[in-house]
């Protein structure tokens, strides 16, 4: 099973395309640009898109008289904000959706999705600037699962299923056997996508945020990742423990200067968002 590193990067130079209106929604989203009007434009380009967010529109709202028809009453009813995020959402979904092992895919697309609402609320209280851009990290930061999947199918299984058997690290094991890390293997992805420098960085370093050297502000975005990545984690296994943000990772704390006051609300805020969300996350999962 085991690759060599040259091997498995020669893999890559066959990365997917990013197709269709996706990559135009996650750039005008990057670079601010997604006004009313613009979004409008964009998203009636596509059909396809413009029925989902309709679909998940109609499952968001309660006791509405009327069925939600178009983009416009939608915009009206849900306000600018949910229908962008939805749309995002469905665009990165889109990618993220392959046509086997539906049961891993599944387990990806919902972390990464809570992981995204995390990152929402970390966003509003430390980097109100760039909740996009955040957002977007959350949702985009598990790309090299899919990825390997993808193109290892039967052997990534394999790896997944000794990281939860074996409670070992997931990123030394595909180190050891393939001689890659999904990190590595999303931000290569990401490049040949073309997004930005900084959404290849929170997807390189989600896991090791204190590797990355290009500057202060990206350093501390990568670490809100890397905490929104654990708080997913923490909410799907209903872990509780009052000291683990202490005692998982002193240097996360010091680095962001987040109490464990902060902290706890954070993860209060966390599932009051994903308890909001909840229509929009079955219907996004579906």
């Amino acid at each position: 099973m085991q690759q060599t590193s040259s091997h498995f990067t020669k893999t890559l130079s066959k990365l997917p395309a990013c197709s269709g209106i996706a990559l135009e929604i996650i750039r005008y989203s990057l670079n601010g640009e997604l006004d009313k009007s613009s979004f409008f434009k964009l998203v009636s380009s596509d059909p396809i898109l413009t029925i989902q967010i309709l679909k998940t529109a109609n499952a968001t709202v309660f006791n509405y008289p009327q069925k939600i028809s178009s983009l416009e009453k939608a915009l009206v009813i849900l306000g600018f904000d949910m229908v962008r995020d939805i749309a995002l959402s469905l665009s990165v979904m889109s990618l993220l959706q392959g046509q086997t092992h539906q049961k891993y895919i599944h387990q990806i697309c919902h972390h990464s999705l809570i992981t995204a609402f995390s990152l929402k609320i970390l966003a509003q209280n430390y980097d109100s600037d760039h909740k996009e851009l955040l957002y977007l990290g959350g949702l985009l930061h598990d790309i090299g699962k899919i990825l390997l999947l993808n193109r290892l199918g039967e052997e990534y299984c394999y790896l997944l299923e000794k990281y939860k058997q074996e409670n070992k690290s997931l990123m030394e094991l595909e180190i050891k056997f393939l001689g890659y890390d999904h990190a590595e293997a999303g931000a290569d992805l990401a490049e040949q996508w073309n997004l930005p420098p900084g959404v290849v960085s929170m997807i390189r370093f989600h896991h090791n945020p204190e590797q990355e050297n290009s500057g202060y502000k990206q350093a501390f975005r990568n670490q809100l990742v890397y905490l929104g990545n654990i708080i997913a984690r923490r909410l799907e296994e209903n872990f509780e423990n009052p000291n683990f943000f202490e005692e998982s990772d002193p240097d996360l704390q010091k680095n962001l200067a987040i109490s464990s006051k902060e902290y706890t609300h954070i993860l209060d805020e966390t599932r009051k968002e994903i308890k909001s969300q909840k229509l929009i996350l079955n219907h996004l999962l579906k």
